[in-house]
């Protein structure tokens, strides 16, 4: 049948010399598969370019929901990202949070607030002017929520360690290895609460972020139950650090 949704890329890998799966969620289907044949002829209606980690897409696909690996007949950018393709940090940044949604996303059921948050906040990275060091922490706390397990903000003076298993604040270290120390409690209470645009607020230095990024994957990792290795992780650091 076919169908129209809008879509985010997430990920594309080699299929044969001439083809790729591209992989790819979509507002009205979930996460799905797409076989693009000949996509590196000229006369392709579809382009690598397209694929670029984030990209938002209009899409055009034959849907059929007994195939595992669908058609995509046309692929459109919906509007180009320039501020993210033209700047290395948001660019990175993308890649990361790119990397993370395919590792997590795994549903072929329509989520339409989930579709939309991820948009929107593309749309807000490619935007966005300040803060942009610490989007994918504000993010991923976020996106928590719409995998089911936000984090409880308990956080004060006498409760200053974050519990990464049961995802609240704990007046004493747990007696287990994950997590928070106090310094790194007060900024993830933050990160729970802010918006977008107050992110420039959040102070703190390049070591300290990614130490939290660090813990943040481990509480998805814990959450999921998936054991995630993230290899744009170290990119990020290197991107941060100059």
């Amino acid at each position: 049948m076919l169908a129209k949704t809008r879509g985010i890329a997430l990920h594309h890998f080699n299929y044969t010399d001439n083809s790729v799966i591209a992989c790819i969620y979509t507002e009205n289907h979930g996460r799905q598969s797409y076989l693009i044949k000949g996509i590196r002829n000229r006369r392709s209606g579809i382009k690598l370019s397209q694929l670029q980690p984030l990209f938002l897409l209009e899409l055009e696909t034959y849907h059929n929901t007994r195939r595992e690996l669908q058609i995509l007949k046309e692929a459109k950018v919906y509007a180009p990202l320039h501020g993210i393709t033209g700047n290395i940090v948001k660019r990175t940044v993308a890649l990361f949070l790119a990397e993370l949604l395919y590792k997590t996303l795994h549903t072929e059921e329509h989520d339409h607030p989930l579709f939309n948050f991820i948009w929107h906040s593309v749309e807000l990275l490619d935007i966005d002017t300040k803060g942009v060091a610490n989007f994918h922490l504000a993010f991923l706390m976020q996106y928590s929520r719409y995998l089911g397990f936000f984090p409880e903000n308990n956080y004060s003076e006498t409760r200053q360690y974050f519990d990464l298993k049961n995802g609240l604040f704990v007046n004493s270290a747990p007696e287990h290895i994950h997590f928070t120390n106090p310094q790194e409690s007060r900024l993830i209470s933050q990160i729970i609460s802010i918006q977008y645009e107050q992110l420039d607020t959040l102070r703190t230095d390049h070591l300290t972020r990614y130490n939290l990024l660090l813990k943040i994957t481990d509480y998805f990792r814990l959450h999921t139950g998936k054991a995630m290795e993230i290899k744009s992780l170290e990119v990020l650091k290197e991107i941060f650090e100059d």
